[in-house]
């Protein structure tokens, strides 16, 4: 695996930490933190627009899109990611809008498409942008060199290890490298990168927490006999989750080289950075503001 230098873009605007074209693509990623909050909170009833402040949201969300050269005309995903249950889905048109039904916009602004029912992954055509908001979940980003494919992931917790009724859990990953594979994608023309998460000293999940104590040994027990124990940092009763190297290895694991994987998650760390949203500050009361930070990809 690969580590992305850093790319701090303040210059660009303020809460800009990285803006750039990913290497022999036409994908641009721009990571945007504080003090924005890209919650995008107008997006989350079932009809748009209900009062004043959500337009007012709106308009202030699509100026903040103008300084990326994001205009009126785009088509823009913002995924409904709230269950974390690995569900990985594509239309057989290739046409977003089978997916992501529900159109939000207003008269001279750009259209938002969300989902009726919760998803963590999703093909993005070309010509079609994306904000993922996240808040410590790394985001996963797949491109196949030759026919330009390219697939988004949402890499929580539950998005990688996710128990229905099976003895062994579904991964998004494993979901999107399925879908590469049928189509015919050659492993060697396949290029993944990962961005922004929290690390694992920040993320225990302890054989002995009162609630969720045998959630956790299970999920520690079935890393072991999976062979990844390095995905688990440090005293493994702490269960202190590498949420990178569990996406590494489920990638790797399908036969991809491990120099096509890209990460930047020794420089952008969502727990502690004063610049990045962190759900885990939140929870434990040091951040007053459960934010988002905005995980925007354009597929020029």
């Amino acid at each position: 695996m690969r580590t992305l230098a850093p790319n701090r873009c303040a210059s660009l605007a303020d809460g800009v930490l990285r803006s750039e074209r990913l290497p022999v693509s036409d994908l641009v990623l721009t990571i945007w933190g504080k003090p924005v909050n890209w919650k995008m909170d107008f997006l989350n009833g079932d009809a748009p627009f209900l009062t004043p402040e959500d337009c007012q949201s709106y308009w202030d969300c699509y100026q903040q899109l103008k300084i990326l050269g994001i205009s009126q005309d785009t088509d823009i995903i913002v995924p409904k990611m709230r269950d974390c249950n690995g569900r990985f889905v594509h239309s057989k048109y290739e046409n977003p809008k089978d997916v992501f039904r529900t159109p939000y916009g207003l008269t001279g602004g750009p259209v938002f498409w969300k989902n009726e029912h919760s998803l963590d992954g999703f093909v993005l055509p070309k010509r079609w942008t994306a904000i993922l908001r996240t808040g410590d979940c790394p985001t996963s980003i797949f491109r196949d060199k030759v026919t330009g494919k390219v697939a988004i992931a949402h890499c929580s917790r539950n998005s990688l290890l996710y128990w229905n009724d099976s003895s062994k859990p579904v991964s998004i990953v494993d979901r999107v490298m399925d879908y590469f594979l049928s189509q015919d994608v050659s492993l060697q023309n396949l290029d993944v990168w990962i961005t922004c998460g929290i690390e694992a000293e920040h993320f225990p999940h302890p054989v002995d927490h009162p609630i969720h104590g045998q959630k956790n040994q299970r999920m520690l027990a079935y890393l072991h006999e999976a062979k990844m124990t390095s995905c688990i940092v440090g005293d493994w009763a702490k269960g202190q989750l590498h949420l990178p190297r569990i996406i590494t290895h489920q990638c790797t694991n399908h036969g991809l080289p491990a120099e096509q994987i890209h990460s930047d998650e020794d420089t952008l760390k969502t727990f502690g950075d004063e610049s990045l949203w962190s759900h885990a500050e939140y929870s434990l009361g040091k951040c007053p503001i459960d934010g988002r930070n905005g995980i925007i990809i354009e597929n020029r």
